[in-house]
């Protein structure tokens, strides 16, 4: 007996964006060889991001994050951390749309919900950012205290101080 498989081809049209993801991802299997290695540059993409975060290089931290987020743009981290670091560059217009990503990828991510509120504040959207920390306190109502009340305290020094 003999049996055999036939594949049928689907030829769709795809974007841009969609064909430079695929160019990008098959490169990385093509040159590493495995999955997992290319797994592996996206995690010390992101450690880089980080530390460019950390180091206070936000547009180089943002344009590391651009790579990521052409790789695996259903990974809500990348999102979030462009947005932290939009926000610490004060561009609360584009930090806000990154955490709205975020938390349309991952509506439990407390954080997200924390710094948009922030965002929001700042951005003179007060009923938002109330909004955004009902939500934040709704998932996690320790960590919203704790940054709640860590924006009071530093509210009271700052305005002392001046």
């Amino acid at each position: 007996m003999i049996y055999y498989v036939t594949i049928k081809l689907v030829v769709r049209p795809i974007s841009y964006l969609d064909l430079m993801r695929f160019i990008i991802t098959l490169v990385i299997i093509i040159v590493l060889g495995s999955p997992s290695k290319a797994q592996n540059i996206q995690e010390n993409y992101f450690n880089r991001a980080c530390d460019y975060t950390e180091t206070k290089q936000y547009q180089k931290a943002i344009a590391v994050c651009d790579e990521l987020i052409l790789l695996e743009p259903d990974n809500a981290n990348y999102y979030y951390l462009r947005g932290v670091n939009n926000y610490f560059l004060q561009d609360w217009d584009k930090a806000i749309a990154d955490f709205d990503q975020t938390l349309k990828l991952n509506p439990q991510y407390t954080n997200a919900y924390l710094k948009r509120a922030k965002a929001k504040n700042k951005n003179n959207n007060f009923v938002g950012a109330l909004i955004d920390y009902n939500n934040a306190r709704n998932e996690s109502f320790y960590k919203t205290l704790m940054s709640v009340s860590g924006d009071f305290f530093r509210s009271i020094f700052i305005s002392k101080n001046k």
